[in-house]
């Protein structure tokens, strides 16, 4: 569906711990085994969780003559954070793929930007599925728009990679192809949206927006997964403070950016046997969603008063 001059840039970004490297990974594996030439380069900052991965991946059918580019074809953001480190990677003609949730802050920092697309990937993962598999949705998606990943190439390369966890879990097997189809779904929506002929990217189209999917159920105390994980619910005149110590890694990002020291450490260790993080220190949540942008592990959700920005 792209259609770049060569080979496709896709330059991939978000914070340790979501999966960028596995999920450029494979994309590249999938279009070396669909006949493209194909080029995969890590790059980590200077923490690998708590810091942002980019991920550096070429596909075409030219041979590829530098590992390096500085302008990409197509850039995926996972969180805030990563949507500002792609933004040297954009040009006039990049398509930036996103979440959701940042859809205000990305037209803040790119206001003159035409080609992005909001994929409700955390919201459909978490209430459809698991947060885990918000990259496999995001993945799916930028399969779909490259128009070079077939679906069976990217669930094989998929296998690849994750085969080992599926074999502990078989259920897993069957979450992440469903999210992989999910995120495909998705992007055609979303690509539709605008109602251009075609619906494919290599036209001029300006601000591509997805759907939010489906409402959040309220005051749930299995949080927004039903039945699967255990929610830490604090409420109070500004909106819903949801926490899953299940998701939590320890990482703390949440405590340094939360303006009112809402969230601090709590006793209890998590699975990694590192403090997780818990609310009620400090003043009470303003709903900023500071924590919930910056949070590799999708442990946190905000419900605000005005919960058409959440």
């Amino acid at each position: 569906m792209l259609n770049p001059r060569g080979n496709l840039k896709i330059v991939l970004a978000g914070e340790g711990g979501q999966g960028v490297q596995t999920v450029a990974e494979i994309m590249a594996e999938a279009a070396y085994h669909s006949g493209y030439q194909a080029l995969y380069i890590p790059s980590f900052g200077v923490e690998q969780r708590g810091g942002v991965s980019l991920a550096f991946v070429q596909i075409g059918q030219h041979p590829i003559g530098a590992p390096v580019f500085y302008t990409a074809d197509l850039a995926g953001a996972f969180s805030l954070r990563a949507v500002r480190k792609v933004g040297r990677y954009l040009g006039e003609e990049t398509w930036l793929f996103y979440d959701a949730h940042l859809e205000e802050e990305v037209k803040e920092l790119y206001p003159s930007l035409e080609r992005r697309v909001a994929i409700p990937a955390l919201e459909v993962a978490r209430v459809e599925m698991h947060p885990r598999v918000f990259n496999v949705i995001i993945l799916g998606a930028l399969g779909e728009v490259t128009g070079l990943l077939p679906r069976e190439a990217v669930a094989e390369a998929m296998e690849k990679q994750l085969g080992h966890k599926f074999a502990q879990d078989p259920s897993l097997r069957e979450m992440n192809c469903r999210a992989l189809e999910r995120g495909r779904e998705l992007c055609r929506q979303a690509l539709a949206g605008e109602g251009a002929a075609g619906g494919s990217p290599a036209e001029d189209r300006q601000g591509v927006a997805g759907e939010r999917g489906a409402e959040k159920p309220a005051g749930r105390r299995d949080g927004l997964v039903p039945g699967s994980l255990e929610a830490i619910i604090t409420e109070d005149g500004q909106g819903r403070f949801y926490l899953y110590p299940a998701l939590c890694k320890g990482c703390g990002l949440c405590i340094e950016k939360c303006p009112v020291r809402t969230i601090g450490w709590a006793r209890q260790l998590g699975a990694l046997g590192t403090p997780v993080v818990e609310p009620g220190h400090g003043e009470p949540c303003i709903a900023c969603r500071q924590c919930q942008l910056v949070c590799p592990d999708c442990a946190i959700w905000i419900e605000g008063r005005d919960t058409r920005k959440l």
